[in-house]
């Protein structure tokens, strides 16, 4: 998302954020490239586990329709419950 727009040895704040952001550069999860099971796998492994919180920042969806299927997605993962 800031590649060549920000200094990388620089400190990204709300304001350069608003300024730079682009909604085509958020999707839902698993529909982007971050690797959903290894992150669960990971936290997983912590100790003191008890949450994993899913944050959608910027969506091109109606926000529902964003959320909704991102917990689809999120719900494909072994040892998710929702509270």
């Amino acid at each position: 998302m800031f590649d060549g727009t920000v200094d990388r040895n620089s400190e990204i704040t709300l304001k350069s954020f608003l300024e730079t952001k682009d909604p085509l550069c958020f999707t839902e999860i698993g529909t982007g490239m971050m690797p959903i099971q290894a992150i669960v796998d990971a936290a997983d492994k912590c100790p003191n586990f008890e949450y994993l919180l899913l944050e959608q920042d910027h969506t091109q969806l109606d926000e529902l329709d964003s959320v909704k299927r991102s917990r689809d997605e999120f719900d494909r993962y072994a040892g998710i419950s929702w509270q």
